[in-house]
């Protein structure tokens, strides 16, 4: 047998040579005809030690280029080979910045797609220890109610909430905001359904929602009313003689629109409470009375000083009584 293979390569060696070369280059160019090759951007991810967390990926995302069956290619354009580059750091328990090389190994893809490269290939992550804090929601809104109206107030359920998150983000912290709620052209009170802002893009963990009833109301214009005649509220057949200083007050009102612009002197109602008061001389706060939705800023002044002298039984007092 050796001497019949010894023979067969002594007879005509240089055409046995070309045809090996031949076959090879062949085989080559055959291999690159059934592998396609193809570069995507994948996301880095990392699986941590229980109670700890990631607050930053530097770069989030790398270039990886594959080879693939040709057979394969339809896996790629549809997404049906998902892939997924994770490494693992379960090992470290050390809150702090951490350098590490990716490797082919840390791509999890369909079989018989090979990691021709990544890059970059060296990546930087934040690592910080999973804390809890109790922290109240503040509301962050988006756009303006509807013309005439005003966001009056809020109530948040639940007002507080229990946050997870990394130890020095949460330590800096003394509320949580929601993502965006839309009151764009609204105009009657309303409750929606808010999310918390994640304290980290890179790991936001569960959502957490709260429900914020928003309360709209309209518009308040402001009014003011000058020498507005101070009248008091006295007990019934009295004849004592009243001093009030001074008699006329200035008022600064507001209210919705409609209301504001149909109010008139003759609308309000200004006065003191006398009823049950000795004679003397007395401070006394002023009393108002408005139409519906109209309400007082301000008077000047607020105080009003009142003397009272007796009078004769007879006399019924050169006051207004006020029913």
């Amino acid at each position: 047998m050796i001497a019949v293979l010894k023979r067969w390569i002594g007879h005509n060696p240089f055409l046995k040579i070309m045809a090996l070369i031949i076959g090879i280059v062949v085989w080559i160019i055959a291999s690159r005809w059934v592998y396609e090759t193809s570069t995507l951007i994948v996301p880095v991810e990392l699986k941590l030690a229980e109670g700890m967390t990631v607050t930053g990926i530097t770069p989030a995302k790398v270039t990886v280029t594959l080879e693939y069956p040709r057979e394969s290619h339809n896996l790629i354009e549809e997404g049906k080979g998902e892939l997924k580059l994770i490494h693992d750091l379960t090992g470290n328990r050390t809150p702090g910045r951490i350098n590490f090389e990716l490797q082919a190994a840390d791509l999890t893809r369909p079989a018989r797609f090979r990691v021709v490269s990544v890059s970059p290939s060296r990546v930087t992550a934040e690592i910080d220890r999973l804390a809890e804090k109790v922290l109240p929601v503040k509301v962050v809104y988006r756009g303006t109610p509807r013309g005439g109206y005003r966001l009056a107030g809020q109530r948040v359920i639940p007002p507080e909430v229990r946050v997870p998150g990394p130890a020095t983000i949460l330590e800096e912290m003394t509320e949580i905001k929601t993502e965006p709620v839309n009151i764009m052209g609204r105009e009657i009170t309303f409750d929606t359904s808010a999310v918390l802002s994640p304290l980290s893009r890179i790991s936001p963990g569960e959502e957490q929602r709260v429900t914020v009833i928003v309360i709209l109301r309209p518009e308040l214009q402001q009014r003011s009313f000058e020498g507005i005649g101070v009248d008091f509220l006295k007990d019934f057949g009295s004849s004592d003689d009243v001093q009030v200083v001074p008699r006329e007050v200035n008022l600064h009102l507001k209210g919705p629109t409609s209301a504001m612009e149909a109010l008139t002197v003759g609308d309000l109602r200004v006065y003191i409470d006398i009823v049950g008061l000795k004679p003397g001389t007395w401070e006394l706060p002023l009393h108002t009375a408005f139409p519906a939705g109209v309400i007082l800023d301000r008077a000047d002044p607020d105080i009003i000083k009142v003397t009272i002298e007796p009078g004769p039984a007879d006399l019924l007092g050169s006051g207004t009584v006020i029913k």
